[in-house]
């Protein structure tokens, strides 16, 4: 600005303000119009600037409330969301406290209500004894695909079940016999038109001294369970499991005529049917009728029935029709002992190499669990030679019988991946197999057989194989027993095992001390071991994870569980092992 423009805005600004008698020379007046313009087109543009902020301000908000609206954990998939669910569910076993997930996960945002309430993967984990019957009619309407998993616990729980049953996919029913009675006298065949998986679980809450049980109109007068065949409509059914352990044959075969389209299932489980086995004449009419069975776990009688000796060519010929079964498991009858086991299962386990040669199913199966029932290692041998297709496989390793040559690596099974030895006599399985594709080995030896280490890391060697999982226990379970000698040897040929599982089996001193110091099972990410006590296995928790963080930068090991001392009642020790959780962030369980 030039010094006169100055001078008269500085006149103008001190004198115009004060009094309104201020007179301009022409000259003066023309270039104070021009100033005023210019002051006009001044505050226009700060006007504009001003209108630009509010906007800004405006538009700040809305970018803050779109970055939440797409955070990441807005932005995860369905899908993926789903398995991170499931993912932290604990599975359902022997320890599991059923707990009602989807009611906690809920309560988090409107996404996670939705997955958590919609999802079928999540339902078969959820249900616990304590929901009433008016939260689980008002949530399970909109999940209608749902898995649902209960243990019926009264009449009036069974009654509430019958109005929803129709959307379930997925069943499983934990109830006595007189719930049982009740159910199956009420429900409708259309009630499980969209069942595809069934299992029943009909347990023994009862005294067995009162006869009123046992009698009319339970056992004796339970046809009318099979009169309207309410299993008649469940034409999407794929798999059925009956567990009736606790009473009598007569029970399992009134559950199997209760409709149950057997030609279409792919998987059957009667291996929990009571008694001695399925009688031969029960088995080869259901075995042929379930032409699309894929997987195939059953009890059979421990002995040949002399009663119904000449239907054993009809049984494998049954078995030879099922030409797309893929797994199969034989399970002992009640009567089986190991004890007498070469007088129980002579018999039988000629029988069973008649299956085996010329029934032709055992060469298209994938999975073979076999260890309660073949306990001849040279007909457990002979087996192994025709399942090349084999990926699981599970059986009892006892001495050879048959008198022949052991060539070593003589048996190729290329697809296996899970191979578990349970009660090892004898090394054979150890020096004959080749398994290149092997992935977990777990391995169960007799208290009273030394067993071989080093053919063990032989036989993982030369495979070439490169074991993720590794069990190993004894089956003396007594505190008292130290352990497998040179077990370190092992670890030393498995440096890529990610999961360690160890049963009845103590650290030595050796081991503890690599293993804290990272000597052994440098990548190992859940450790479940036998400690002797629980200030061991705290020990060894904070050493390893100590030594993770200095070497990694992170806690790898996520998962620690001992298997054989407990905390209950030692509020110190639990305080402890909370503390440890929380400080690494890994799961510590103790049984």
């Amino acid at each position: 600005m030039q010094s006169d423009d100055q001078l008269l805005l500085d006149k103008v600004v001190n004198d115009a303000g004060l009094r309104n008698d201020l007179v301009l020379s022409l000259g003066e007046s023309i270039r104070a119009k021009v100033l005023l313009g210019n002051a006009e087109r001044g505050l226009v543009a700060i006007d504009k600037d001003i209108a630009h902020l509010t906007r800004r301000q405006v538009h700040a908000k809305h970018v803050e409330k779109f970055r939440v609206a797409v955070a990441p954990i807005k932005r995860v998939p369905v899908e993926l969301l789903t398995e991170i669910f499931a993912h932290f569910i604990p599975d359902a076993g022997e320890f599991y406290d059923p707990t009602p997930v989807p009611w906690f996960l809920g309560q988090v945002c409107a996404l996670w209500r939705r997955v958590s309430h919609g999802n079928s993967e999540l339902w078969s984990v959820m249900l616990d004894d304590s929901m009433s019957s008016i939260r689980l009619c008002e949530i399970l309407p909109p999940a209608a695909n749902t898995h649902l998993s209960m243990a019926v616990i009264n009449s009036n729980m069974v009654l509430s079940l019958i109005p929803i049953l129709h959307h379930v996919k997925l069943l499983w029913l934990n109830m006595d016999l007189r719930e049982f009675d009740q159910l199956w006298r009420t429900v409708r065949p259309e009630s499980f038109a969209r069942l595809e998986s069934f299992t029943l679980v009909i347990r023994q809450e009862i005294d067995i001294g009162r006869p009123d049980w046992y009698s009319s109109p339970f056992l004796y007068d339970s046809s009318r369970w099979t009169e309207h065949t309410p299993f008649r409509l469940a034409r999407n059914l794929q798999s059925l499991t009956i567990d009736c352990r606790n009473y009598s044959l007569q029970l399992g075969l009134l559950v199997l005529g209760m409709g149950f389209p057997i030609n279409q299932i792919s998987l059957l489980d009667l291996s929990h049917i009571p008694g001695h086995g399925l009688p031969i004449t029960i088995v080869t009419p259901l075995i042929k009728k379930c032409a699309t069975l894929k997987t195939l776990r059953i009890k059979l009688p421990a002995g040949v029935d002399l009663d119904a000796g000449d239907k054993y060519p009809l049984l494998l010929d049954a078995f030879h029709g099922l030409q797309g079964l893929h797994s199969l498991t034989l399970v002992e009858s009640d009567s089986y002992n190991f004890d007498r086991r070469p007088v129980a299962a002579a018999n039988y386990s000629a029988y069973l190499v008649l299956m085996a040669m010329h029934s032709g199913a055992w060469a298209r199966l994938s999975v073979l669990n076999i260890f309660q029932i073949v306990t001849d290692g040279s007909l457990l041998r002979q087996c192994l030679a025709q399942c090349e297709q084999l990926t699981e496989l599970s059986a009892c390793v006892t001495p050879l019988t048959s008198v022949f040559d052991t060539i070593h690596r003589d048996i190729t099974l290329p697809h296996l991946q899970l191979l578990t030895m349970h009660r090892i006599e004898h090394m054979w399985m150890f020096q004959s197999l080749l398994t290149p594709a092997l992935c977990a080995l777990y391995i169960e030896f007799a208290h009273e057989y030394c067993l071989d280490v080093a053919a063990v890391c032989e036989m993982i060697t030369s495979s070439g194989c490169s074991i993720l999982d590794f069990g190993c226990s004894s089956s003396l379970t007594s505190p008292d027993y130290i352990g497998l000698p040179n077990l370190h040897k092992v670890f030393t040929v498995v440096p890529g095992v990610r999961h360690i599982r160890i049963r009845h089996i103590y650290l030595d001193t050796e081991v503890y001390a690599e293993l804290v110091q990272g000597g052994i099972l440098p990548c190992v990410e859940t450790l479940v071991w036998s400690m002797e006590s629980l200030h061991q296995f705290i020990q060894l928790i904070e050493g390893r994870a100590e030594w993770e963080l200095r070497t990694h930068g992170r806690v790898v090991i996520k998962e620690y569980q001992n298997l054989s001392v407990r905390s209950y009642g030692d509020s110190e020790v639990e305080k402890t092992l909370r503390d440890l959780r929380e400080k690494y962030r890994i799961k510590i369980t103790v049984r």
